[in-house]
């Protein structure tokens, strides 16, 4: 009798590659999470009818956010050279987008700006003293919001850097300086540095399509940086 060879299950971080597991699982997790737990602390976070679902809407968003870049992290950290090449193929195949794209956001850039979008509405809402806005849970629900916004836009300009860079091939994408693979760590401190100073540091752009993408990155973070940071203030500074 032979024994069939064992084929060994992939591990957590492999099933995690693809974009739409990630993307349901941490949408399937926050709708069910958000609206369960704000019903159970209803009564110590002071909420009523009024601002019940404005909080559920909010915890929803971080979740949502929040689990999406940690799986994401889990998904692509310690990467680099052609094993990060192969998962960034797999995250998102070549043919297969239409559909997934309307149903899921749109892709790692429609992301960015919606996390941006989003943010700015509730950074508004708290710096105006909206009604729904007084009670201490939204507040900090609003500013948790904003804050696991900026990080959504970092990763998600992250993995976008790299499948770009893997796209493009020699003598396009990025030039970052040294020797040796690209790693996921490289493309970190790239979507990091247009996060933070609207610069790609001391990474080469090499084309134009690559130059655009950089330059949407740093409006929706100059959005984030000039806009948002400054409505949390004035809200850190009235409380």
């Amino acid at each position: 009798m032979t024994r069939r060879p064992s084929t060994a299950r992939p591990a957590l971080r492999d099933r995690l590659v693809p974009e739409t597991t990630r993307t349901l699982v941490s949408t399937v997790v926050a709708l069910v999470t958000g609206p369960v737990v704000v019903l159970l602390a209803e009564g110590p976070l002071g909420l009523d009818d009024r601002t019940v679902p404005v909080a559920a809407g909010l915890l929803v968003w971080v979740v949502l956010a929040g689990l999406s870049c940690t799986l994401t992290c889990v998904a692509f950290a310690g990467r680099r050279g052609p094993e990060l090449e192969r998962a960034l193929l797999r995250a998102h195949p070549d043919g297969r987008g239409r559909v997934r794209t309307l149903l899921l956001g749109g892709g790692s850039t429609a992301w960015s700006v919606q996390f941006a979008v989003m943010a700015l509405i509730v950074g508004f809402a708290l710096a105006q003293g909206v009604a729904w806005a007084a009670a201490p849970a939204l507040t900090v629900l609003g500013v948790a919001v904003i804050v696991v916004s900026w990080v959504a836009v970092l990763v998600s300009h992250t993995v976008h850097y790299a499948r770009r860079d893997v796209a493009a091939g020699d003598g396009l994408g990025f030039a970052f300086p040294g020797e040796g693979p690209r790693a996921y760590a490289d493309y970190v401190y790239l979507a990091a540095g247009v996060s933070t100073t609207f610069s790609t540091a001391d990474v080469t752009v090499l084309d134009s399509v690559t130059r655009r993408m950089v330059t949407t990155h740093a409006v929706v973070a100059f959005a984030f940086n000039a806009v948002i940071v400054a409505l949390v203030v004035v809200v850190l500074v009235n409380a």
